[in-house]
């Protein structure tokens, strides 16, 4: 089991909302799914299922946030390099060494349909340090470390 700072438990709490698509304090199936891409997990719904009947006794089909950091502690582990550069090329949608406002829209769009054009505009100007409007591997790192 992994051991997480408070970072790392921070960002988790803000993965969790971005991916709580109803705001109901509860991910699904699909939700976890989509978690475990972004940290290049491949993991088959048969052991996400596995997953969600050990944390999940009940069988409501869905995690909380404590059960959602439970999770991550048994199945992610701790960053590296190259964790953090697989995570990136991710988010790099169309796969030319930055994350463009393009590339937010599609995953915002395509994972979660929250998040306003202007929101992520805004996001995206807060890590964007050399002002290109899109955010290369150190604006990245630099942005996961100041949440």
């Amino acid at each position: 089991m992994a051991t997480f700072t408070e970072e790392d438990l921070i960002q988790f709490q803000q993965i969790f909302k971005l991916f709580d698509r109803d705001g109901d304090g509860l991910l699904r199936l699909d939700d976890i799914r989509k978690v475990m891409q972004i940290f290049n997990r491949g993991i088959s719904d048969l052991e996400i299922s596995n997953l969600l009947s050990e944390l999940d006794p009940t069988g409501s089909g869905a995690i909380d946030l404590q059960k959602f950091i439970t999770l991550m502690a048994n199945e992610v582990p701790a960053e590296n390099e190259k964790d953090l550069l697989d995570s990136f090329k991710f988010f790099d949608r169309d796969n030319n060494g930055v994350i463009s406002l393009s590339d937010m829209k599609i995953l915002y769009t395509n994972l979660c349909e929250k998040g306003t054009d202007e929101e992520l505009e805004n996001m995206l100007m807060e890590a964007d340090y050399d002002g290109d409007e899109a955010l290369n591997f150190d604006e990245y790192i630099r942005a996961l470390k100041a949440t």
